[in-house]
C-alpha cells in the first residue's frame, strides 16, 4: 500500500468519526421559532404544530356537532310553521357560518407552503390582552398569522 493510499484511508476514516461524534440536532419548527424569540416563549400560552386537515376536522366536527342537535330539536317538537321557520332559519345559519370557516380554510391552504412551513395553532397572553389563532411558520418567523380571536387591538404580536 502506498502512503497516499494509506493518508487517503486515514483522512476519510477520520472524516467518518468526526461526523459520527458531531451533535447534529435537529430542531422542529416550535423549537427554532423560540431560540428565535425567546422572548416570547413565556408569553405563548399555547404554540401546537398543526396540519390543514386538522383545522378542517375541526370545523367539520363543529359543523357535524351543530347540525345533529338541530336534527334532534326539531324531531323532538311538535311540528308548525313557527318552529319550522325557526329551524329553517338556525340551519341556514349554521350552513352560513360553516362556509365562512371552510373559505378561511381556503384562505389558509393558499397561502401554505407544505413543503417548507408548518402550521401552528397558538393562544399568546400578554400585559396588553390574549389572541389565539393559527400561524404560519417558516425557518423560526411568523410568516402570517389567522387570528380567530384577540382583545390585543391593533397593535398584534409577533
Amino acid at each position: 500500500m502506498k502512503w497516499y493510499s494509506c493518508y487517503r484511508l486515514v483522512t476519510v476514516f477520520g472524516c467518518l468519526v468526526l461526523v459520527g461524534c458531531t451533535d447534529a440536532k435537529i430542531s422542529s419548527p416550535k423549537e427554532a421559532f423560540f431560540t428565535r424569540h425567546p422572548e416570547l416563549k413565556d408569553k405563548y400560552v399555547e404554540f401546537s404544530e398543526t396540519s390543514v386537515g386538522a383545522v378542517q376536522a375541526c370545523f367539520d366536527d363543529i359543523y357535524q356537532a351543530k347540525m345533529t342537535l338541530m336534527k334532534g330539536i326539531q324531531k323532538s317538537l311538535k311540528t308548525g310553521v313557527s318552529p319550522d321557520d325557526y329551524f329553517k332559519g338556525l340551519e341556514a345559519r349554521i350552513r352560513e357560518n360553516h362556509e365562512s370557516k371552510v373559505n378561511f380554510l381556503q384562505t389558509i391552504k393558499r397561502d401554505f407552503d407544505s413543503e417548507k412551513e408548518n402550521i401552528f395553532y397558538y393562544s399568546y397572553k400578554d400585559d396588553r390582552g390574549e389572541e389565539q389563532g393559527w400561524a404560519i411558520v417558516r425557518d423560526g418567523r411568523i410568516r402570517k398569522k389567522y387570528p380567530i380571536g384577540s382583545s390585543l387591538g391593533t397593535g398584534g404580536m409577533e
